[in-house]
């Protein structure tokens, strides 16, 4: 009888999760905050992994691959996460980085790398699994990225015991192709997978088809930024982004169709369909997202907005 295939998966960022797959099959998925108690946790997700390794009866050195969504990191997504920003910045924290980083590189054409220092630098670190004493901010993008990816493995063998050879990082704008397919009922040469996200690595939008040999990618951009967009809205509406986009769904239904219509034409010609591409794209390209859209909303009501 021939050994079963086993793959661990982890997601580091918004909402950091592991599942655990046993040919095929999903035997466990747990999001990290349900332990840590701290919502949409971000980091190395050491408590809900070895939940699952737990829940589906496994000995870590049986599993055969450990998955890691995201290939790469830059220096902003590693402050990302050390600062566990999506979980832990209030409403004055992502209007303060806006004010100092964001102002600076896109409206201003300011030549900063990161918003680390600006945003507090380590004194701003959370508690982590990680070990970030090796990495250095001065270094090189390319050198930084894989100073990190080291770091990542390394902390899969020394905390859940399992050889760091057996860690593979996955593009993450991939990994939405593959979840929407493989976990649909749908099947066959008809099928066509899109996808639309704030920022996929490469991509955050793309189409894909499936093949004998696994998905095909077809076209993709990283123009798509509407994900982008309902962030900083969120963060306009008075609200905190990854938390609170549901509100904005909740409070749509409320406008009246004047207002409706009043706000529409504000954003009606930022973005098109680039046929070509078969992805969302700019049409008229704002220098951001959240100071052009605080001017252009002045006086405008907060459910024609959402």
């Amino acid at each position: 009888m021939s050994k079963s295939f086993v793959v661990l998966s982890m997601y580091e960022v918004h909402m950091a999760s592991a599942a655990i797959m046993v040919d095929g099959v999903v035997k466990a998925a747990y999001h990290e905050e349900r332990f840590s108690r701290l919502k949409n946790d971000v980091g190395f997700p050491l408590l809900a992994a070895k939940y699952c390794i737990k829940k589906a009866g496994i000995d870590p050195l049986d599993i055969d691959e450990v998955a890691i969504s995201n290939s790469e990191f830059n220096k902003n997504g590693v402050a990302n996460i050390m600062f566990k920003r999506p979980a832990t910045y209030s409403i004055d924290d992502w209007i303060e980085e806006n004010e100092k980083y964001w102002r600076k590189t896109l409206i201003n054409g300011s030549n900063i790398d990161t918003y680390f220092d600006l945003m507090g630098g380590y004194d701003r670190v959370k508690d982590h699994y990680y070990d970030f004493d090796s990495l250095d901010f001065k270094d090189p993008g390319s050198i930084f990225s894989k100073n990190f990816n080291e770091i990542r493995r390394n902390t899969v063998e020394k905390l859940l015991g399992i050889p760091q050879e057996k860690v593979v990082f996955y593009p993450h704008y991939k990994c939405h192709h593959y979840h929407a397919y493989y976990s649909s009922p749908f099947r066959g040469n008809d099928v066509v997978i899109v996808h639309q996200e704030g920022d996929g690595g490469r991509y955050n939008s793309g189409v894909s088809i499936p093949t004998e040999k696994g998905l095909k990618w077809i076209s993709g951009s990283n123009q798509s930024d509407l994900g982008r967009l309902y962030q900083w809205i969120t963060l306009l509406m008075g609200m905190k982004p990854y938390h609170h986009e549901y509100k904005l769904m909740g409070l749509a239904p409320y406008a009246t169709e004047y207002e409706v219509k009043k706000t529409l034409k504000k954003f009606s010609n930022i973005f098109c369909i680039d046929k070509k591409l078969l992805s969302i794209v700019y049409k008229n390209k704002p220098s951001d997202l959240y100071f052009h859209f605080r001017e252009l909303l002045i006086g405008h009501r907060f459910d024609g907005i959402a």
